[in-house]
């Protein structure tokens, strides 16, 4: 899904033939995983951030339907995986932006670039602290152990 919303965002800018096979490539891409469940954690919150990129081109019920089950898989995965109630608050991580960046590059696990950018895009959005918290704390997880699917 994460390829196909980039593809549909290059789309969206300049239609080219070029981008019209890497979305026809990307549909196929994820046709062919979806029968694998990979990195599913990490994929829950870069799926619903790829969501918002898509959101423009569907149509008013395809997009309740997005939303929707978004909303579900989110709600799954906060049942099954936070022990704790949500903070009220969440400090901004000392690091600047470029340094949380440079962080997810050097991390070896490809994900941490993934989970980054999806955090830095929503907090362009929306610019709350959650964001570059949950970027750093990710990357440096997956830096010292990798991804642990339970």
């Amino acid at each position: 899904m994460l390829r196909v919303a980039h593809a549909v965002r290059g789309i969206g800018q300049r239609e080219t033939p070029l981008r019209r096979r890497e979305l026809a490539e990307a549909l196929g891409y994820w046709a062919a995983a979806a029968v694998k469940f990979s990195r599913g954690i990490v994929h829950a919150f870069t799926a619903g951030s790829a969501t918002r990129m898509m959101l423009p081109y569907l149509t008013p019920e395809a997009t309740a339907r997005s939303l929707r089950y978004g909303w579900q898989v989110g709600a799954a995965f906060y049942a099954g995986l936070v022990v704790a109630p949500p903070a009220d608050h969440v400090d901004p991580p000392a690091e600047s932006i470029d340094e949380l960046i440079d962080q997810a590059i050097a991390c070896p696990d490809e994900h941490g670039i993934k989970i980054t950018e999806a955090c830095l895009r929503e907090y362009r959005i929306n610019p709350k602290p959650v964001y570059l918290a949950a970027a750093r704390a990710c990357t440096r997880d997956l830096a010292a152990t990798g991804l642990k699917l339970a």
